[in-house]
């Protein structure tokens, strides 16, 4: 039987599941881009009198034109503290901007202070969402019905076993009875400068919307692991080890997706605030070296540049022993680690990607094509990463969709290259015979 037969069930079935997640990964970008945009128009007249009147029929609010934001440059001080200056005739407090990113940093934090109001006969709970899974601690303060501050935190360094609502991000719950106004008080602390978008959501409206978000994080995470069990499947059957290769490479960016999504840390390790920080940049240097590995594997650039195809491997080593050093560096210097090393690394896989293509090799355009959205994800990346471009919610999202385009395309490369392998291994067999 002619190898292209004997190859077409598996191809095409990893293929269509490759499809199928590039698909859902456009459905979560679409997704992302509507909850974004959602609740973006506040309340002009609101911001005036610097309290917000939250009414259930927005459900989803950006509180942003009635906020005041502070970076507190000496953090020493209470919760008490910073209530009474942000009364202060002469506060330090000032309108915040929605989109402003904030000069805070581990011993800077920053503070935003919120004065809200529901409408009498309006009763229903409400809660503050920071939608980012990547800020290191926020604590939420608000005053209970003795008068007293209580406070409650979440955030990426705190185990979410402990938050008050578990979750892919932080989230609190006001307590705001109908018809009075009261105070709210978020500090953030981070270890770089921040854009930390906020949002008022009722707690219907919340969970309509996670509801669907779940259901569309789980199909992608299902087919990641029916894609990764097929290609081992077809390792199996035709002795390639390529599709293993690309097996374990699927596993490692479905947990990189897993973990910068903040589903890793509410499913799989909910009681590690530390491994929950430090697991994002751990698999994207694994994620990152496994692709530098089955590139070279699958574009065979070392018959024409093999200069190219060892810098292939040597990132790839480097790759794999960086990821443990991350775990033992302070993050700020973990993180610089991580945009040193991601670049070039697939700077190196475009490069090999495109001498692969130069040489008339099928392999290398559909490989160029899954890497060049993956290149101008990284760019627009590292622009956010030194400030030279707002870290808006694109820039968050442009690297798990560019993933989601280069799974697929690359895993076409792989069943190319299979098909022509197994033809070479035919044709050599029916020229002994």
């Amino acid at each position: 039987m002619h190898p292209m037969h004997l190859m077409a069930p598996g191809s095409r079935i990893s293929t269509l599941v490759a499809t199928l997640l590039f698909l859902l990964g456009v459905g979560m970008f679409t997704a992302a881009a509507s909850a974004q945009g959602a609740g973006s128009d506040a309340l002009a007249k609101t911001a005036q009198t610097g309290v917000l009147v939250l009414s259930k029929s927005n459900p989803l609010v950006d509180p942003s034109s009635a906020g005041r934001a502070w970076v507190d440059g000496q953090a020493t001080l209470s919760i008490t503290d910073v209530a009474a200056l942000a009364q202060a005739a002469n506060s330090p407090f000032m309108p915040q901007e929605s989109g402003t990113v904030y000069q805070s940093g581990t011993s800077k934090p920053l503070w935003l202070h919120y004065r809200l109001r529901t409408k009498p006969g309006g009763e229903t709970e409400w809660l503050f969402e920071i939608p980012v899974t990547l800020i290191d601690a926020v604590t939420f303060f608000q005053r209970d019905r003795a008068g007293s501050w209580v406070s409650q935190s979440a955030g990426d360094t705190i185990a979410v076993s402990s938050w008050p609502e578990h979750g892919r991000y932080p989230r609190f719950y006001l307590d705001l009875p109908a018809g009075e106004t009261r105070d709210f008080f978020l500090r953030i602390d981070h270890r770089s400068p921040v854009q930390t978008p906020v949002r008022l959501i009722t707690d219907g409206e919340y969970h309509d919307r996670a509801e669907s978000k779940a259901l569309l994080l789980g199909m992608i995470f299902g087919v990641f692991a029916l894609l990764a069990l097929t290609c081992l499947q077809q390792s199996w059957i035709y002795r390639d080890p390529n599709y293993a290769w690309y097996a374990l490479y699927s596993v490692l960016v479905g947990l990189s997706i897993a973990a910068y999504s903040g589903i890793a840390a509410l499913l799989l390790w909910p009681d590690s605030g530390w491994w929950s920080d430090a697991s994002r940049g751990f698999f994207v240097l694994v994620g990152t070296a496994a692709a530098c590995h089955v590139v070279h594997r699958v574009s065979l650039v070392s018959l024409s540049h093999p200069a190219t195809g060892q810098a292939l491997l040597g990132l790839a080593a480097v790759g794999y022993s960086l990821s443990l050093v991350y775990l033992a560096l302070p993050r700020q210097y973990g993180v610089a680690l991580v945009g040193v090393y991601v670049p070039l690394a697939v700077a190196t896989v475009l490069t090999g990607s495109v001498l692969t293509a130069l040489r008339g090799d099928e392999v290398g355009k559909w490989l160029v094509a899954a890497h060049i959205p993956l290149a101008l994800a990284t760019v627009v990346n590292g622009l956010a990463f030194f400030d030279w471009l707002e870290a808006t919610w694109f820039a968050q999202y442009a690297a798990v969709m560019a993933i989601l385009i280069q799974v697929p395309l690359s895993l076409v490369a792989l069943n190319i290259r299979s098909r022509d392998r197994h033809s070479a291994q035919i044709r050599e067999q029916e020229g002994k015979t």
